[in-house]
Formats: structure tokens, sequence, C-alpha cells
């Protein structure tokens, strides 16, 4: 276990943190130079003090539970070009996180990578968001408002499962195919125990959009 606090930064230079390198650590505030390039499983997991992420590269790989169960987050700068959260549980129970803003160059969120952020209450998607995988926003209890950007082409099941505050999702693109996740019926489970008045909201014009079949979850209520 590495003992550290207040703030680390790390040296112009380094290229990578090895997985596990600051478990449980009591660093509060971690600054990534540009040559950082890549952050191993579970890095940070469990750094209980960690209130601030700054990456200030534009790209880099970050793998599963980098950030994870860090309940005093409340600042992430992520790279300004990154193309992929794509691997699990990146900041799930970072339960105060309350804004994340994803570059426009962000492609895939994978699943439950900001699962129970209890306290996230805006979530600023990019211009490139192609995929959002299994259980990306569930538990995010003071998500209110949800707005999808055209390029959407695929969502898994439970995206906003437990969503209690969840009022709105609006998609500008056309209908995002829904796949499924063990036994779960195909795409039916995107908006369980959420806000039952929720409604959702598509672009006139746009197509795809089903009320009611297997293509679609049971709870779609759309407004054109």
């Amino acid at each position: 276990m590495t003992r550290l606090s207040a703030s680390f930064s790390f040296p112009s230079g380094v290229e990578e943190v090895y997985p596990g390198a600051f478990t449980q650590s009591a660093v509060k505030r971690a600054v990534f130079p540009s040559t950082v390039k890549f952050v191993g499983y579970s890095a940070f997991d469990g750094c209980r003090q960690l209130e601030s992420v700054v990456f200030k590269g534009d790209d880099a790989i970050i793998l599963g539970g980098a950030f994870a169960s860090t309940p005093s987050l409340q600042k992430v700068v992520l790279p300004s070009r990154l193309k992929f959260l794509d691997d699990w549980a990146i900041f799930a129970h970072a339960v105060k996180l309350e804004k994340i803003v994803l570059p426009d160059t962000l492609e895939i969120i994978d699943d439950a990578v900001f699962e129970d952020c209890q306290s996230l209450k805006h979530v600023e998607f990019g211009k490139s968001l192609r995929t959002l995988r299994h259980h990306a926003f569930s538990h995010c209890h003071n998500l209110k408002e949800v707005t999808l950007p055209a390029t959407l082409k695929e969502m898994g099941s439970k995206v906003f499962l437990d969503c209690r505050t969840l009022e709105s999702v609006t998609f500008w693109g056309d209908a995002p195919i829904l796949f499924d996740q063990g036994a779960d019926s195909l795409g039916k489970d995107l908006y369980r125990e959420t806000n039952p008045k929720l409604t959702t909201f598509v672009r006139s014009g746009s197509t795809g959009w089903k009320d009611g079949t297997d293509a679609l979850p049971e709870k779609w209520p759309v407004e054109c």
C-alpha cells in the first residue's frame, strides 16, 4: 500500500501508472502530465481522500476500477481528446462527483463506468458518442436530465437503472440498437426503477422508434 498525502503530480516523462499503484492511499489530488498514456487496473481504487483527478494530455488508456470507490472525488478533468472509457467501473462509487464533462472525441462508455455516482447531476456528452454499455449510469440518484448526441448507435441494458429522479432523456439521433446482457429481455431494463414520470424526447424526423415492442424498453414514452 502506498502512503501519500496532499497533491501528487507525476513528473513529466512518466508514461504509465501501474495497476494498484496507489490503491487505498491517502492521496488527495492526482495530476497527470501529457506523457501519461496508461492508468492500470484499480490504480487509485479505494483512495477515500482523493478529491480531484486532472489529465493534462490529449489521450490515455484508463483501465477498470482505476478511480473506483473514491468517496471524496469531486473534480475530474479527462484527456482533451480521449476516445474510450472502454473498461468497467472506472469511476464507480464516486459518490460526491456532481458533474462530468466528456470530450467531443469520446466514443465508448463501458459497463458501470459511472455506476453509483449518487451525487451526479450533470453529464455533458461530446459529439462522437457511439456506445453506452450496461449500467453505465445506474444508481445515479440525482441525475435529472440526459441529452444524447446524434452519433449514439447502441445502448446496453440497465444504463439508467435506479436513476430515481431522472425526468427526461433526449435523443438527437435515430433510435439506438438496444442490446442484451445475460437473461435480460432485449433492452427492456433500460429505465428500470427510474422516475415513473420520465419522458423520452426524440428529434422530429428521426427513425426507428416503436413503442411497446421487444426492440425497445417497456417504459418508452415518446414525445416528438
